[in-house]
């Protein structure tokens, strides 16, 4: 299982070696699996194709960033196997996201957008 570093430490390496920056904000680089804890703030590099949410117990409130540099037709997930009571979506930079919360995502739920290269939008899909 590939998981986010130990949020106490400054920084930290995955089951693969991958490096993740630690601290307010946790950025996912190529491995779509977090346990992030309540209050946490993932931002999603480019070409990543969703995340899959895995934490110990329900979240209180949870925000995530969309991957930039989006191409017409990418899709992008957010699927989690604990309730996330307050999940908030965002754009990167010079997105538009259409139905991004807060919301309550259930357990064992999955939302996912689709991007629209015409507006620079993420479309509810």
């Amino acid at each position: 299982m590939n998981r986010v570093a130990d949020p106490s430490s400054r920084t930290g390496h995955n089951a693969f070696g991958i490096c993740h920056r630690i601290g307010p904000k946790t950025t996912i680089s190529g491995v779509p699996y977090a346990q992030p804890m309540s209050g946490a703030a993932l931002v999603a590099t480019a070409g990543l194709p969703g995340i899959q949410l895995n934490p110990a117990s329900s979240l209180a409130s949870l925000s995530v960033t969309m991957p930039p540099n989006a191409s017409d037709g990418e899709t992008f997930y957010i699927s989690t196997t604990q309730v996330v009571t307050a999940l908030t979506v965002s754009a990167a930079a010079g997105q538009t996201l259409i139905g991004g919360g807060p919301f309550v995502l259930e357990a064992n739920g999955v939302v996912r957008w689709i991007y629209r290269a015409a507006n620079s939008t993420w479309y509810p899909n």
